[in-house]
């Protein structure tokens, strides 16, 4: 008896229930990449030929504003390459090597790697996607397509910063130059995207106007995904952590503010956010100070 050939409804049937609809980290990874950049480009044009131009009157005004957009661009994407740089910080043989040396001066915290076949210094951890052992690891960012670690956090938490002004600031301009022609206090309900979107559709909203709703709603929502990560950041580095030891309340390297500014964006710190400066940072990235109320218990 010949097997009974399936339909084609049963095909798509069986494709349906059998395909696996997982998001691929190299998939997301890969559209937050595009959607960083697209961002960032319609960021630059809106802003110097629209909303600028648009909003600010005084030429002086206008020109300092344009100087100061670009600088943010400037900053923003500068410190995405020097953040995005692949195995920036990865763990290297040399640095398993250095855990048989001097054994009594090691930090307390080596460990071996079962994937890498290595054994890493404290804090130092694997990561599945990047697939190596990274130093001092924070996390793995989707949108730099890296992970975040010792050579690379201080280019990471100016890029937040920058990232979130610019999301900001693209709020408040596309506000601005939208409550001119369409003014917020009696015109509200222009704003919700299903009325713009039927308006326009209708012919009564204007398709540069359309767009530059949608894109007020892209502003917000970079802000809003964007700037609790800064604070985040800003809040782990003043407390000497990374993001696994934030989240589990590890104070083991905690020492002092000005030491935790120091290890993260060198002794000139505040010239980070002023010239994206490509430079790797003090120290080796497996030798910490312990804080002294652990201290003890390593004793």
């Amino acid at each position: 008896m010949e097997p009974e050939i399936p339909t084609l409804k049963q095909k798509w049937k069986r494709h349906y229930y059998e395909r696996d609809f997982t998001v691929k980290p190299e998939t997301a990874g890969l559209l937050a990449i595009v959607f960083f950049w697209y961002m960032v480009a319609i960021f630059a044009l809106l802003e110097h030929f629209m909303l600028i131009p648009g909003v600010f009157k005084s030429s002086t005004i206008r020109f300092w504003i344009t100087v100061s957009t670009w600088f943010m661009v400037i900053q923003l994407s500068v410190n995405w390459f020097l953040t995005a740089r692949k195995r920036i910080s990865q763990v290297q043989n040399k640095n398993d090597q250095q855990s048989q040396l001097a054994p009594t001066h090691t930090p307390p915290g080596w460990r071996n790697c079962p994937t890498c076949q290595i054994d890493i210094p404290p804090r130092a951890h694997h990561c599945s996607i990047c697939g190596i052992c990274v130093l001092k690891r924070d996390h793995h960012c989707f949108f730099t397509g890296t992970c975040v670690g010792f050579n690379n956090h201080r280019h990471y938490i100016v890029w937040l910063v920058y990232t979130s002004i610019a999301s900001m600031f693209g709020v408040i301009t596309s506000l601005l130059y939208l409550n001119d022609v369409i003014p917020l206090q009696s015109n509200f309900i222009d704003y919700i995207p299903v009325v713009a979107v039927w308006k326009w559709y209708q012919g009564t909203l204007s398709s540069a106007l359309f767009f530059l709703v949608v894109h007020l709603y892209l502003f917000i929502g970079s802000f809003i995904s964007v700037f609790p990560f800064s604070v985040w950041q800003v809040y782990i580095t003043m407390n000497g952590q990374t993001s696994f030891e934030g989240k589990r309340s590890i104070k083991t390297y905690k020492t002092n503010m000005r030491q935790h500014l120091k290890i993260i964006f060198g002794p000139y710190w505040l010239l980070n956010f002023l010239v994206p400066l490509p430079v790797l940072p003090e120290g080796d990235g497996i030798y910490w100070d312990i804080n002294p109320d652990y201290q003890n218990k390593y004793n």
